[in-house]
């Protein structure tokens, strides 16, 4: 085992010094690599330039993975060219262009595809939260982009919210684009055969029952589609389990939760769309991904659907409930048959009545449109600064100030020993606490620390005045990182009126307790007040670079921001 260690080690410097070795080249006489962009489980990525098309910025993709033995890196160069090949048949805006391919001077196969200006659907989960429209909107194209490319055979099967792109089109307005197609399953690929050994490939709480597996069809990507959804709207991911066979064993028992449980303001037809999309059994989801995003949006925003399209009500069993049925009963996720509405029936006063109701909405909608000039806009409300806040830093060697405090507008790296301290400046009359969760669980729940308010900040009180500025901690030039490597994740967290879950905690910033929030029932409130403010809450972030500061605007009466400390 060690020499493997050893062997694994000494591939992985080789291999990062032969990337480093890529900047600067000119590919193609036209493709100027310029930095890394990232890594994933196929490939390396790089931004460049197109230096014959004014400068463009492209993508560069360069197959990197190397397991050692021949049969796995046939399959990672036989998933790459996979990857060239669906992303050729696919032309669509919602899904990232190919524009060119080839080799890199070391024989490494290379993609160059479109950049996209924007960031991935995970961090404006983390950073904005995630309201109804936006959702709604998002869904829609991403149920269109999806749509297309099942129409040339092509199914996803990686779908998660890193893969999702949204590019900023100014104004407001952003494109969704479906990103990294290493994994897809190509219907009459010319690269794959029916030979070929099926993988098991895809992110284990996105992978729908089937794909788990190793039999994707096209309603996996329906399941991915829809666990990317209910991590929209409520935080979390459907199941979270330690293996394939673990979760496999939850979808069948059906063990995920109504996502109207987790955010209680989702409409009944979004949450019973989103359990219809998880079905255990393939055959009892979406047949299309389209009719799904539309179906879903239409629930969200409160649009009309024709009756055909409406989900089924549903609801999930229980594992209780699969032990006690009967032997008949199917092992899977169940629906339950609506009875019948008037306007169902099939009698003639019924079909009357619906054609008396489909002339007076024509009548009345051409009545609107010949008024268009005297309809109301609605105006929705412009989002206010809620509070801004920046960091000082102080590096310490051998216990000592070193060099002069600096200042960040937010998020780095820290060394060891570096001391930190958070300022916050309040704009607006509200409640502010500040919360630490560390970078383990404790007892398989979040380790949270209150930090603001204490006795002694602000007089005990999370109550701030508009203009009034905090820092934490009070005095001394900040808290430090220890010998313990990983990401501590301050909650700013902020509100119109006092928050009870954290009012009932705020009494432990003392110096026998030290802010930690220790009783389970407590821990759980602050956790679910967290994820379900994040779910519900629309806000923007500006960062001003020039003055080391980042804002926070917001339409919503309560909002949390995370701000992630990676030390190491």
């Amino acid at each position: 085992m060690k020499n493997t260690n050893e062997q694994n080690a000494r591939a992985t410097e080789a291999q990062s010094a032969g990337l480093a070795g890529y900047l600067g080249l000119l590919l193609k006489d036209r493709y100027l690599i310029e930095r890394e962009l990232g890594r994933g489980g196929l490939g390396a990525v790089f931004l460049a330039r197109d230096q014959q098309l004014v400068n463009r910025a492209v993508v560069i993709k360069v197959l990197i993975a190397n397991d050692g033995e021949e049969r796995y890196n046939l399959w990672y160069q036989k998933k790459f060219k996979q990857e060239m090949e669906a992303l050729a048949r696919i032309n669509h805006p919602g899904v990232v262009g190919v524009l060119d391919t080839g080799e890199m001077p070391d024989g490494k196969p290379f993609l160059i595809m479109q950049f996209v200006a924007g960031q991935t659907l995970r961090k404006v989960m983390i950073e904005q939260g995630m309201d109804f429209d936006r959702v709604a909107n998002i869904a829609r194209q991403m149920g269109q982009a999806l749509a297309a490319a099942h129409e040339k055979g092509v199914y996803h099967r990686d779908l998660k919210p890193e893969n999702i792109m949204l590019e900023d089109l100014g104004r407001g307005r952003e494109q969704v684009k479906l990103i990294d197609f290493g994994v897809a399953r190509i219907k009459d690929s010319q690269v794959a055969t029916d030979a070929d050994v099926t993988w098991i490939a895809g992110t284990p709480p996105y992978m729908a029952p089937e794909q788990l597996r190793g039999k994707p069809i096209a309603e996996s990507d329906v399941y991915g589609f829809g666990a990317v959804v209910y991590e929209m709207l409520t935080g979390q991911q459907p199941l979270k389990a330690g293996s394939a066979v673990d979760l496999y064993e939850l979808q069948r028992e059906g063990a995920i939760k109504g996502p109207k449980e987790l955010r209680t303001n989702l409409p009944d037809a979004a949450n019973a769309a989103i359990l219809k999309a998880l079905s255990f059994d393939a055959k009892d989801r979406y047949e299309s991904v389209q009719d799904f995003a539309e179906d879903l949006a239409a629930a969200l925003t409160g649009e009309m659907r024709p009756l055909a399209s409406q989900p089924v009500p549903a609801r999930l069993t229980t594992a209780t409930e699969v032990a006690q049925a009967p032997p008949t009963a199917p092992d899977h996720t169940q629906f339950v048959e609506p009875p019948k509405t008037p306007n169902q029936r099939t009698s003639p006063s019924g079909k009357w009545g619906l054609a008396i109701a489909a002339l007076l909405i024509a009548a009345f909608s051409w009545w609107g449109l010949t008024r268009k000039a005297e309809t109301i806009p609605v105006v929705p409300p412009a989002a206010v600064k809620t509070f801004s806040y920046w960091m000082t830093v102080q590096k310490y060697r051998d216990g000592k100030p070193y060099q002069t405090p600096f200042q960040l507008a937010g998020e780095i790296n820290f060394e060891k020993d570096y001391h930190v301290r958070l300022h916050v400046n309040n704009e607006l009359p509200g409640h502010l606490y500040v919360v630490n969760e560390g970078p383990e669980p404790v007892n398989g729940l979040p380790g949270y620390v209150i930090l603001f308010p204490s006795p002694t900040a602000n007089a005990g009180s999370a109550r701030l005045a508009a203009g009034q500025s905090i820092a934490i901690p009070e005095r001394g030039d900040g808290f430090f990182f220890d010998n313990d490597q990983g990401t501590e994740k301050l909650w700013l967290i902020w509100s119109k009126s006092a928050l009870p879950a954290l009012e009932a905690v705020k009494g432990l910033a003392n110096p026998t307790d030290r802010g930690l929030i220790s009783e389970p029932e407590q821990v759980k409130a602050v956790r679910d007040l967290i994820a379900g403010t994040r779910a519900a809450q629309t806000i923007k972030i500006e960062k001003d670079d020039a003055g080391k500061q980042t804002g926070i605007l917001s339409t919503s009466n309560a909002i949390v921001h995370l701000i992630n400390l990676e030390h190491h």
